[in-house]
């Protein structure tokens, strides 16, 4: 059993990932995901490039997009040799995770200026913080044990993060 390392892109993996690309997705198609594009993304701020490591070399990578109410998955890629061990599961429900903590976020900035009010704004912040956090939670919790219940699958693989 491998143990992945799951971490964001270094600008420095933009060409291997571009490559990894070109020969796992875009296989007979002229090549769209270049390596100035992924690198675009691993510095934008709004775009998230994930990999999956084994020990320091990427086996796998998602890169995702986060708009104002949307998130868009752009790329997702796995190396053949390490496909059905639940690498793409692993980066996808981190993306997802990533996702949820930003709308906990926003519900606990909504909560917090709405019922806080303007004045007393750093005095109460950590609490709306945690409830908002634990609401989210307990959401994501419920999904991922219905969602396992239906498949009646577990992951083969732990992932440390």
């Amino acid at each position: 059993m491998q143990d992945y390392r799951l971490e964001p892109a270094r600008v420095t993996d933009a060409a291997l990932l571009a490559a990894m690309s070109h020969r796992f997705v875009e296989t007979g198609l002229a090549p769209a995901w270049s390596s100035a594009r992924i690198r675009w993304h691993t510095r934008h701020p709004d775009s998230v490039v994930l990999t999956a490591r084994v020990h320091l070399a990427p086996i796998g990578f998602a890169i995702m997009r986060y708009g104002e109410d949307v998130a868009h998955l752009n790329l997702l890629a796995v190396d053949p040799a390490h496909r059905r061990r639940g690498v793409a599961r692993s980066l996808l429900r981190w993306l997802e995770a990533t996702a949820l903590v930003a709308c906990g976020l926003l519900v606990n900035a909504f909560l917090y200026g709405a019922i806080a009010g303007p004045f007393p704004r750093y005095q109460s912040a950590v609490a709306w913080l945690a409830t908002s956090m634990a609401a989210v939670g307990l959401v994501r919790w419920r999904l991922d044990r219905n969602r396992r219940r239906r498949s009646g699958s577990v992951d083969a693989v732990d992932v440390h993060v």
